[in-house]
């Protein structure tokens, strides 16, 4: 199975055959690009009706919205109903001949199976609770949040014994996290009650050895008992020592988050990678408290270089994957450049090989996965993205400025990542983004 290693100088994944990997992958590798056209029927030339056998099937409802196809609609013109099996071959002969050795997440596990490459697997329904303190922080030191972590757990079932797995992710982006949030003081912003509220005021009794009179002092207030803050609201911190306590009690609850599902995760899947959650960016020392149990720190991480990942490995002690990064041009076909904007299809090349090789010239980097392998809909997906962040085009066609790009240093990064050739490296103008 893929493991971590450091022989030194770097961080690598070794592959089940014990050799050197570094992981360049794509994002959402597979055969739909969907989008709501409900409302707006009046803007197509055609739209296949209830009566069309060869391309009803395509006309969807998704999130209540009736959708279509037009990606699948084009393979099928040209391949016919059995366009599947053409796909397949297509885009696993692209896929060699670009140089992507990794299929990233939220892609076709099917597709990943059957070629035999490796892969990373994006965990579902990560566990919750009825109560939430704040955000999408559950309710940690209830049962309700065990019970759901076993559950959770239970999903790795199918593919704990597979070689080609890297490792999974627990989840994506959590709420929690965008920004700076000291998440014990946010769960007393309402006297909801809550097994981890009961918690920290049994935390806070021993802290300050029962006293309440002790417990007044540092914290300004003016309370009888301990039992008092059950019903107690907080819309600013009383003293800079509540602040602190508060704070530490954050990193208590985030231990506590994480590790309830890291254990069950390893007790059903001991083989396999534990590659964090894709964090949309490092907004506070609790991301680095979470990340203790990982076995690989996983961030998402969009600009024309990658972000800074030294600080998060001296911090972290472990390796790093970007999940996802993009560029994005309005020079051919789409309205939106997605959430980095280049000028032109050339830059977007030059972007790519900046990024990649800028990222493995750094010890601390294992993987790096472009989002997406397909443009997304003219007419917007299911929120309404429609940007030009593809590496074929809503028709299968390849952009050829970027895909050469992407074959010359994908060939390039074990000798970038080894040190043994300069990284590519170019100021390329970024341009305001849109994206929503």
């Amino acid at each position: 199975f893929f493991r971590t290693q450091n022989d030194g100088k770097r961080w690598w994944l070794v592959d089940p055959d014990g050799y050197a990997f570094l992981s360049v992958g794509v994002d959402c590798f597979r055969k739909n690009s969907l989008g709501p056209v409900e409302g707006i029927e009046d803007l197509f030339d055609w739209l296949p009706n209830e009566n069309d056998t060869e391309y009803s099937s395509l006309s969807k409802d998704r999130n209540g919205y009736k959708s279509m196809d037009f990606y699948v609609s084009n393979m099928i013109r040209v391949f016919g109903k059995d366009w599947k099996n053409d796909w397949n071959a297509i885009s696993s002969g692209l896929m060699k001949k670009y140089r992507i050795n990794t299929i990233g997440n939220w892609s076709e596990l099917d597709f990943a199976k059957k070629i035999k490459v490796p892969y990373v697997l994006p965990m579902r329904d990560f566990p919750s609770t009825d109560v939430l303190l704040y955000r999408d922080f559950p309710d940690v030191y209830s049962d309700e949040y065990q019970i759901n972590s076993e559950k959770f757990a239970q999903q790795l079932n199918e593919f704990k014994d597979d070689q080609y797995l890297i490792g999974y992710f627990l989840r994506n982006e959590p709420h929690w996290a965008f920004g700076y949030h000291n998440l014990a003081y946010e769960m007393f912003d309402t006297n909801q009650q809550s097994s981890t509220k009961h918690e920290f005021i049994k935390w806070i009794n021993e802290r300050y050895q029962n006293s309440i009179e002790s417990f007044n002092t540092s914290w300004k207030m003016n309370l009888n008992n301990f039992e008092e803050l059950k019903s107690m609201t907080f819309k600013y911190y009383p003293s800079e020592i509540a602040d602190s306590d508060f704070y530490k009690f954050s990193e208590i609850m985030v231990a506590k988050y994480v590790d309830i599902a890291c254990d069950e995760v390893k007790k059903i899947d001991g083989n396999h990678l534990n590659l964090g959650m894709r964090y949309a960016w490092l907004s506070s020392d609790l991301l680095y408290k979470a990340g203790e149990r990982f076995d690989v720190f996983s961030i998402n991480g969009y600009g024309i270089d990658p972000p800074p990942t030294a600080e998060i490995a001296q911090k972290s002690g472990k390796p790093i994957m970007i999940g996802e990064f993009h560029h994005g041009a309005v020079d051919r076909g789409l309205p939106a450049t997605g959430i980095i904007g280049v000028l032109s299809q050339g830059d977007r090349a030059d972007a790519y090989r900046n990024y990649i090789e800028q990222g493995f010239s750094r010890p601390e980097l294992i993987g790096m996965h472009y989002f997406q392998w397909i443009d997304q809909p003219f007419y917007g997906r299911f929120d309404g993205e429609n940007y030009n962040i593809g590496i074929v085009d809503i028709t299968n066609q390849p952009y050829e400025e970027l895909t050469k790009a992407m074959t010359i240093t994908n060939e390039r990064i074990y000798e970038v990542g080894s040190d043994q050739t300069i990284p590519f490296k170019k100021d390329i103008t970024k341009i305001p983004p849109i994206h929503y």
